[in-house]
């Protein structure tokens, strides 16, 4: 009776040991509002700001392509504690927020405070929000409609919007991986080009990065010539000045997806000057904060540099003589943080650089 009685206590004890990975912290709020039953294959929009300062939109983002992972935590839940390493690394070996992978933790209850302690103590580096962010509402749309069980939580939002709910729990790396990756075989149209902020009749090349092996493309340029191209890769020049929509519309054959992204392209007027080259210009460093220096290539000797704002209006000009190969500072700490258009006309050739100050 003895060996039997402890045997069971042993068995007991296996269970035990064995279940406790797969539990959740509970909830740590009072009153959570009740959850809907009904199915969801698309998350809704929210918007959050990390415990950085950053601020990111769910559909801004997922509309360039990219591929949204969210960890559901709090700061003193026990098992997001034990499970951060790993999510760290799944964040390393898909590159860090720098790809097409971004990862977004959500808190219910901490302030950044809080936050920006547990990622220093638990090495976690992805951004995170909590109620000083919005991470509360974001945290009440993902989970909406589905069955949530505490925390960690762990979802992946692919770029079409559809969610895939409480994945690899308890988690692992391959499992992980395996479902960001599930992500790039969906059809979604993805797309970049060389500069969203142009003057008319400047070239403008688009390049497709699509997902999900698209066989056909048809883009639609608001205010664009062509108005519409089904190449891959299109070139487009804008006669006006505006803001305009692009749309891609991609198919693999048997279905396809399109979409908008409105106001996209904005296309200054080139301020007088019917033809534009910036070949000869250099700017560096270029984001700039304070200073940048500006070198001009071939026989210069001197010319007006005018500083222009993203709706082009002039905000200084200043006449400047250079000898070939040697460069000219100008101090920029008067203005705020923005993107900037640096005009150059001299020799009869007229030049414009875009400029970021940060």
């Amino acid at each position: 009776m003895k060996k039997s009685a402890s045997l069971i206590i042993f068995l007991l004890m296996i269970i035990a040991f064995h279940t406790s990975g797969q539990t959740k912290c509970q909830d740590p709020l009072e009153n959570q509002p009740t959850l809907l039953n009904h199915d969801k294959s698309e998350v809704g929009d929210f918007t959050i700001t990390d415990s950085e300062g950053i601020t990111v939109n769910l559909y801004n983002t997922l509309n360039e392509g990219k591929t949204v992972f969210v960890d559901m935590f709090y700061t003193t839940c026990s098992y997001c504690i034990m499970y951060a390493p790993i999510i760290e690394e799944v964040y390393q070996a898909t590159g860090a927020g720098q790809e097409n992978v971004v990862f977004w933790g959500l808190s219910p209850t901490d302030n950044n405070t809080k936050i920006n302690n547990y990622k220093v103590a638990h090495n976690v580096t992805n951004p995170c929000a909590g109620t000083q962010g919005d991470g509360p509402a974001a945290l009440n749309i993902v989970k909406s409609g589905q069955p949530f069980n505490g925390y960690p939580t762990y979802c992946v939002i692919c770029p079409d919007k559809t969610l895939q709910f409480d994945v690899c729990y308890p988690p692992t790396v391959p499992c992980m991986i395996d479902k960001i990756e599930y992500c790039t075989s969906i059809l979604f149209p993805v797309f970049s080009v060389e500069d969203d902020t142009v003057f008319t009749n400047h070239p403008v090349s688009f390049t497709d990065a699509s997902t999900g092996n698209p066989t056909s493309w048809l883009w639609t340029f608001e205010g664009g010539t062509p108005e519409t191209s089904t190449e891959q890769n299109p070139v487009v020049i804008y006669q006006n000045e505006g803001n305009f929509d692009v749309s891609l519309t991609v198919s693999d054959g048997s279905a396809s997806q399109t979409v908008v992204k409105p106001e996209w392209m904005k296309v200054l007027s080139n301020v007088g000057v019917p033809e534009i080259k910036d070949d000869f210009i250099t700017l560096s460093p270029n984001p700039a904060t304070d200073n940048i220096q500006v070198k001009l290539s071939g026989q210069v000797s001197g010319g007006i540099i005018t500083i222009l704002n993203i709706s082009g209006r002039i905000l200084f000009s200043l006449p400047f003589e250079e000898l070939p190969g040697c460069g000219t500072t100008i101090n920029l700490s008067a203005l705020s943080k923005g993107t900037y258009f640096v005009k150059i006309v001299t020799n009869g050739n007229t030049g414009v650089k875009k400029l970021i100050l940060q």
